[in-house]
């Protein structure tokens, strides 16, 4: 306790700060919690700074060393051969997962077969915080090739197409997706009420390579893959 006590009247707010901050919070829980409650409030700093929310959205890295990063890369290897990851996050926003899995209990309950695909979208680089933070907008496609809605592929060499930067860097979703009742490239865009009897537009009904969702929430932008834009 009295070594406690001398490190405290050490530590400068600005460096507690830093120290909390940097930590993600585990000196600042583990060891101070536990402790201070029987120090003499001299002890303490002047002023405690409040320690942040737990941000709506944020990214965590998905290390080289993590099985996903090498199963990420294979899939998207096998259209994309020449391609150049530099590296990868996985998107956690618990409202955008949330709903999506309400919307993905709806859907089951209609259709029991339905299913949850890993598919590529590929977007500009200013969507992708935008999207990580308040998901896909099926309102803002209007290149309706294979019908209503947010297009998804399943290999990568059709998405990277898609993936638009000025600068050395280009950006590709891993998404997740809602696959229920499939139709081909129905080409009516809903009105502000649409009421759907279908949950995926395709390119063909059998082996289908295209996948578009018709629901803001029908699919979860799971993984977000950052590519070197001139890799040959």
């Amino acid at each position: 306790m009295e070594l406690l006590k001398k490190e405290l009247m050490k530590l400068d707010i600005e460096v507690l700060k830093k120290c909390i901050i940097n930590s993600g919070y585990q000196l600042w829980n583990q060891k101070f919690t536990k402790n201070l409650i029987s120090l003499d409030l001299k002890y303490l700093p002047k002023s405690i700074p409040s320690i942040p929310s737990i941000p709506k959205m944020y990214y965590k890295p998905v290390m080289m060393s993590d099985k996903r990063f090498d199963e990420i890369y294979d899939k998207i290897l096998i259209s994309y051969p020449n391609s150049c990851v530099l590296y990868i996050n996985e998107v956690i926003n618990e409202t955008l997962e949330n709903s999506f899995m309400k919307r993905f209990g709806s859907i089951s309950s209609i259709t029991p077969n339905s299913k949850i695909l890993q598919l590529f979208h590929g977007t500009k680089n200013n969507f992708i915080d935008v999207i990580a933070e308040n998901g896909f907008d099926p309102t803002l496609n209007r290149n309706a090739a294979f019908g209503y809605g947010v297009y998804f592929a399943k290999e990568a060499n059709y998405s990277k197409d898609y993936m638009k930067s000025e600068e050395d860097i280009t950006y590709m979703f891993l998404a997740d997706v809602i696959v229920g009742r499939l139709t081909r490239g129905a080409q009516r865009i809903p009105g502000l009420n649409p009421v759907y009897n279908w949950d995926n537009n395709v390119d063909i009904p059998t082996n289908s390579k295209i996948y578009t969702t018709p629901y803001p929430d029908g699919a979860y932008p799971r993984y977000i893959i950052a590519f070197h834009k001139n890799a040959k």
